[in-house]
């Protein structure tokens, strides 16, 4: 298939190299909130010491979807999103692109986020895109414990450790295949009284403005990305997948591919347990690796020195284009951070590569 093309160059020449194991990125990110408890009252003395009849205890009746949301719409203040909000809530965070209430215990919390891909997506590149937020964007203690995949949602549960008991939801959906939106629950003490909590708000209406989240940058929602080493940060798409691996005690290639495969931000790092980087052979050691990678039809079109001691490559094969930053960051370490897609997607992904370059922050020694 076509839009494997460049994730199979990829998965290949890992294992050509030696595939080893893989880690996660230290990513920065969406904040998960700190469940707050308050220490129990003191119980009060009572004036007699009549012992007083325990109270029957009685069961609060379970809020119907209605009860459980305010009768006024919440407007999101851009314009792209409405719906009704659970009652009691109140916005804590709002941005561009996404906004987070908290219930009134603060323990529970919702966030509802929307981004566009410029493109039609399939039932997989729906699959690939919960996944890849679904791990970026939860804590190390995340423990799934159901997922499921339709034609056109997706949902995502699991408990944290910190959540007791606790539950998280995601619910993926798209409209026209381009915009895909989501919706993000946790819950801690209360969570069985807002578990019916999505389900009444798409019954009471969800809706969003396609057309001005089509206004939104391409794959708008971002997070840092530190390289291995530390040696830059780098601000990605959430909703990429990230693939890491160490080739070999040297080698280490860590990739974000677009859900629908078609593009990817490439990074290799090779160090060297001995000796120094011979300057004078870097050049084909960098065709080398770019070919193994990219393509053995690779080409460069374009060969540039940057001010800051960079190399940047720019290049093409039968199928692909892309742009090759390569630098020599210690005397003992090779880097290479490659953008790159296929050539019918070029034009939908270039100014997207254009605002992630940007972002690119060397460490400072």
């Amino acid at each position: 298939m076509k839009s494997q093309r460049f994730f199979m160059l990829w998965a290949l020449a890992v294992l050509a190299l030696g595939l080893a194991c893989g880690s996660l990125p230290k990513a920065e990110t969406i904040p998960t909130p700190t469940p707050t408890t308050e220490p129990p009252p003191s119980p009060t003395p009572l004036p007699s010491p009549t012992p007083l009849p325990s109270p029957t205890a009685t069961v609060p009746p379970t809020p119907t979807p209605e009860a459980l949301l305010e009768s006024e719409e919440y407007q999101h203040p851009d314009g792209w999103i409405s719906f009704f909000k659970p009652a009691g809530w109140r916005a804590t965070w709002e941005n561009s692109y996404g906004v987070e209430m908290r219930s009134p215990s603060g323990q529970s919390w919702l966030a509802v986020h929307a981004t566009h891909t410029g493109q039609p997506v399939t039932d997989k590149a729906l699959q690939n895109f919960a996944e890849a937020v679904a791990t970026n964007i939860t804590p190390d203690d995340f423990q799934r414990t159901d997922a499921i995949f339709e034609h056109d949602w997706a949902e995502i549960r699991g408990t944290m450790t910190w959540l007791k008991p606790g539950t998280v939801r995601m619910v993926h959906f798209y409209d026209d295949h381009t915009v895909i939106s989501w919706m993000i629950f946790l819950a801690d003490s209360d969570a069985d009284r807002w578990e019916g909590l999505l389900d009444a708000i798409f019954e009471q209406g969800f809706a969003y403005d396609t057309s001005r989240i089509l206004e939104h940058p391409l794959y708008a929602i971002r997070m840092k990305y530190t390289a291995p080493n530390e040696l830059f940060e780098l601000t990605v798409p959430l909703a990429w997948m990230f693939f890491s691996q160490e080739i070999d005690r040297e080698t280490q290639a860590e990739a974000f591919f677009a859900p629908t495969l078609d593009a990817l931000i490439d990074v290799i790092v090779i160090s060297l347990e001995e000796g120094e980087v011979d300057t004078q052979a870097a050049g084909k050691a960098t065709l080398l690796v770019m070919r193994e990678f990219y393509g053995q039809d690779l080409r460069v079109t374009d060969d540039q020195v940057l001010p800051d001691g960079r190399e940047r490559l720019t290049w093409t094969t039968d199928a692909n284009r892309g742009i090759t930053f390569f630098d020599i960051p210690t005397p003992t370490t090779y880097l290479f951070l490659t953008v790159g897609a296929e050539k019918e997607a070029w034009e939908l992904y270039a100014p997207l590569f254009d605002e992630i370059l940007e972002t690119y922050k060397p460490s400072t020694p």
